[in-house]
């Protein structure tokens, strides 16, 4: 469990940053098939979402 708002603000944030990296964002979008809208992505989606 967490001990402060604060952890869990630290915790989101690092949430955060770990899915705007595009090769992470690139698996959730295939998942979805939805737009990533994160710059970079492109080189990591399958090939019929990469427009």
């Amino acid at each position: 469990m967490l001990d402060s708002q604060g952890e869990v603000m630290a915790l989101a944030a690092l949430h955060m940053d770990f899915l705007l990296e595009p090769e992470n964002i690139s698996a959730v979008t295939n998942y979805a098939r939805y737009n990533a809208g994160v710059t970079g992505v492109e080189e990591f989606l399958d090939p019929d979402l990469a427009t």
